[in-house]
């Protein structure tokens, strides 16, 4: 990943932490020339992670560790899959993708057993995310 990479994933992650004031930046760190992407704005100080051995997964999964340790939800990210609740599912919920992103509120696609093609708005509270299918 290079640094302007890194660097608009920074942005993007940093409007992802709902409800705080949690950033991640790229900064060099001490004397060395690997970059690192740095979490600042918790309660237990700054986290950070070397750009040069940190994929974008990797980057991803620490900053939503880092959100959760301080008490923090993150926003979903469009194309992020997600299960959220469904009345009409035999199991209660459904697995979708998402398309939009709101303030407090994401737009989910989904397809029904027969085929069809659907989208429901979900606020954040309700969806899951990191489930697999």
């Amino acid at each position: 990943m290079t640094i302007d990479e890194a660097k608009k994933l920074c942005a993007s992650l940093s409007r992802q932490a709902f409800g705080g004031t949690i950033k991640a930046k790229v900064e060099q760190k001490w004397s060395t020339d690997d970059p690192a992407v740095v979490f600042t704005g918790g309660k237990y100080g700054e986290a950070q992670i070397w750009l040069s051995v940190s994929p974008e997964a990797r980057i991803r999964a620490h900053f939503a560790g880092y959100c959760a340790a301080n008490g923090l939800a993150l926003a979903p990210h469009v194309g992020q899959g997600v299960v959220f609740p469904s009345a009409s599912s035999k199991t209660g919920t459904r697995f979708g993708h998402v398309t939009k992103v709101g303030p407090k509120r994401a737009v989910v696609a989904f397809t029904y057993k027969h085929g069809g093609k659907a989208t429901k708005t979900v606020p954040f509270a309700e969806l899951r995310f990191g489930e697999i299918r």
